[in-house]
């Protein structure tokens, strides 16, 4: 993984970075990069419980825990993504972070009940990927891959995973909108209601 510091002044002038000679603004980096929602003025909540949470993480990984701009699902704060897995969570608290950390480190999935997806999938596969993982009985940060994703048009995904160690399982994913009262997707906000998923037909499993 690649990055980099830059003078946000000085961005128009860098051109190109997928051009050649880029990478020579940039240095590798080996750890974990994590992001940490503190964007107050979106969601003050962020601020308030980010902060909080960014305080605990930065001493475990130094110069590897930054603190960020808006990373979605703000209801949820505080919330925590790692790079380059692209693995987020929600509602971290300050006393989870060092077994989250610890977890991550080793090549596991910690607080896997607050885990909200591999952000670079789609919701629908960012769900279907937290119920195989839960229903297999796994924890490896890439314990699966994402083999196929087509939505139906009506509400429903058809989805395929692979294991690493060989095996294969489909699932049907559907949205619905939920009996409960509505919540606000916000601090402050008006309570609404958002739509969720639920995995309908139960799972498929074979062997590839």
């Amino acid at each position: 993984m690649w990055g980099g510091e830059f003078d946000l002044d000085a961005l128009p002038g860098l051109g190109d970075l997928r051009g050649p000679g880029s990478l020579s603004m940039l240095s590798e980096v080996e750890a974990p990069l994590w992001l940490v929602c503190c964007h107050g003025t979106r969601d003050r909540c962020c601020s308030k419980f980010g902060f909080a949470v960014w305080k605990c993480l930065e001493p475990l990984a130094p110069g590897c825990v930054w603190q960020s701009s808006h990373l979605g699902g703000h209801r949820f704060a505080a919330i925590v993504l790692a790079l380059p897995s692209a693995l987020m969570w929600g509602r971290v608290t300050p006393s989870q972070v060092p077994e989250l950390h610890a977890a991550f480190s080793s090549g596991r999935v910690a607080a896997q009940g607050q885990l909200r997806g591999r952000c670079c999938y789609a919701r629908p596969a960012q769900f279907g990927e937290i119920e195989v993982l839960r229903w297999a009985g796994l924890d490896g940060l890439d314990s699966l891959e994402l083999l196929r994703h087509e939505p139906d048009g009506q509400g429903r995904h058809e989805l395929e995973f692979r294991a690493v160690d060989g095996w294969s399982v489909g699932l049907t994913v559907e949205a619905f909108m939920p009996s409960g009262p509505p919540t606000p997707a916000s601090c402050g906000d008006e309570p609404t209601k958002r739509p969720e998923f639920r995995v309908v037909g139960g799972f498929r499993r074979s062997s590839l």
